[in-house]
């Protein structure tokens, strides 16, 4: 039964960050203008989405030239680390989702609209680990159906 509630949460997380992917305001920048950031060049029309962790770490990520989730964050000493690519392929702005009805600010999730057009996300645990691209089937009926 929790994992069916669990589930049932990370729908409706999903659901309503699918939602919010269409109607994120781009930068004025024209499409393919690219902006860098700490050494990392990412794709203007995208932006940057942010996170705050329970302990105030920020983590960022941004659409790379290569159309790759790209992340990096503020450790314990305020230092930025270097962008790590997360992979997959991202032709949206990134929607991080944070409230799995548990409240807690460890366990998020990003969003994107992936080559095929359709919602892919990966999910962060409490312990820091990523789960792999998986497509949101459960949220594709605005996007065509899962491939």
């Amino acid at each position: 039964m929790r994992r069916i509630k669990a589930a049932m949460g990370v729908a409706a997380v999903l659901t309503a960050a699918m939602a919010g992917l269409g109607a994120t305001a781009a930068p004025a920048q024209a499409s393919g203008a690219t902006c860098e950031d700490r050494g990392l060049t990412y794709l203007c029309q995208y932006g940057e989405a942010a996170h705050t962790l329970g302990d105030g770490t920020t983590q960022v990520f941004a659409v790379g030239t290569d159309h790759a989730v790209w992340t990096s964050w503020d450790n314990s000493a305020s230092v930025w680390t270097s962008w790590r690519s997360m992979g997959g392929y991202a032709q949206s702005p990134i929607n991080d989702s944070y409230s799995f009805g548990d409240n807690d600010l460890y366990h998020f999730a990003i969003v994107v609209l992936g080559a095929n057009g359709h919602g892919e996300y990966r999910e962060r645990g409490d312990d820091g680990v990523w789960t792999p691209w998986q497509p949101a089937c459960f949220l594709n009926d605005n996007f065509g159906g899962c491939a």
